[in-house]
């Protein structure tokens, strides 16, 4: 069974997207945008929901960050506004999710994505290892973007809002 993390700032939309997911026979797993880049790394989702325009984050920055960190994960951006797709692409966003949505639309979008997992699978396979990635040693005491304590920590993002440090 495949796994979709959704993340979403609003509470409601966040617990409508989900049940919707659910409805369809994902195993789905809802996410605010503070705590999106842990759920990220601890429920492994082979599928990402983000909402384009969150308080502090974009949802096609944290796709992006992401992508890089995964780059076999399907990322569906969510907007109710028009989203222009030339900028889009160039984010690692494998498509666009408008909302509100049906049951039928979302069915169509996340069937979709098993093309996109299709193509990804063909491709050469791009290996990463945790050492290429360096650790952020700034030494900051807070995420100077949400204000959580990363005291102790070594991250590159922030396991809170998901901001690149």
């Amino acid at each position: 069974m495949e796994k979709v993390l959704v993340i979403n700032d609003s509470k409601f939309e966040r617990l409508v997207l989900t049940d919707l997911v659910k409805r369809l026979g994902y195993k789905v797993q809802g996410s605010s945008e503070y705590d999106g880049w842990e759920c990220f790394l601890s429920f492994k989702p082979d599928i990402v929901i983000a909402n384009l325009n969150m308080n502090h984050i974009q949802g096609d920055e944290l796709l992006a960050d992401m992508k890089t960190k995964r780059p076999e994960i399907r990322c569906l951006l969510s907007s109710c506004s028009p989203v222009d797709s030339g900028f889009i692409n160039q984010r690692g966003v494998d498509s666009i999710l408008y909302t509100p949505v049906s049951l039928e639309e979302l069915d169509r979008a996340l069937s979709s994505m098993q093309n996109v997992a299709a193509q990804f699978s063909s491709a050469e396979p791009t290996m990463l290892a945790v050492e290429d990635i360096p650790a952020h040693s700034s030494g900051f005491s807070y995420c100077p973007y949400c204000g959580q304590s990363l005291e102790g920590l070594s991250y590159v993002f922030c396991p809170y809002c998901g901001e690149k440090l």
